[in-house]
């Protein structure tokens, strides 16, 4: 599998630069990374280079989908069409069914 990687949030300004990104690793497992450099950082963690970060293992990344969509779409009537189109709006295969 090979890596796949999106940005989540980037701030970059006169007190430093703050990315937050979320990599799909060729393992399977997902990783989410926050980096903060600059004077934001120094202020906040005590050191002008501060990276933090969590990774889901791939057997638990399944049970983290699941409880996105249960965190998503919990309590509506459009979680199916919305997922649908979510999927679609990123490349991603969906099979649909009706009857």
């Amino acid at each position: 599998m090979t890596e796949k990687r999106v940005e989540l949030f980037r701030r970059s300004d006169e007190s430093g630069t703050l990315v937050i990104d979320a990599t799909l690793k060729s393992d399977g497992s997902l990783e989410v990374f926050f980096h903060d450099i600059g004077d934001a950082a120094e202020a906040a963690f005590g050191d002008r280079d501060y990276e933090h970060w969590v990774t889901v293992p791939s057997e638990h990344v399944g049970a983290l989908a699941l409880a996105l969509v249960k965190h998503s779409w919990s309590g509506s009537t459009h979680a199916v069409s919305e997922l649908k189109e979510l999927c679609q709006a990123n490349g991603i295969e969906v099979e649909e069914h009706s009857f």
